[in-house]
């Protein structure tokens, strides 16, 4: 398991699929790797727990706010691809 990836491979897949220059309707049916789920499914866990070291709350807020972020691309995708 991936669990002990490196936090900065997660946000940059993200990073390297937005500068891929994606479609509209590659941004709406965007998800991330099996492998990033693992890893924020554990990061999650660890925070339910209340054992998430500081490092790891720093991961997860970064996720957590690219995550919002790519939520509202893919809404402004689908709203843009009802228009055309």
């Amino acid at each position: 398991m991936a669990v002990q990836q490196h936090p900065a491979i997660i946000v940059d897949e993200i990073y390297d699929f937005l500068l891929s220059a994606p479609s509209l309707r590659q941004v709406r049916d965007y998800e991330v790797s099996e492998t990033i789920e693992e890893r924020i499914e554990y990061l999650l866990a660890r925070n339910r727990q209340s054992v998430i070291s500081d490092d790891e709350q720093l991961e997860l807020n970064e996720f957590m706010a690219i995550s919002h972020l790519l939520t509202m691309l893919k809404i402004r995708a689908e709203e843009l691809m009802e228009r055309a």
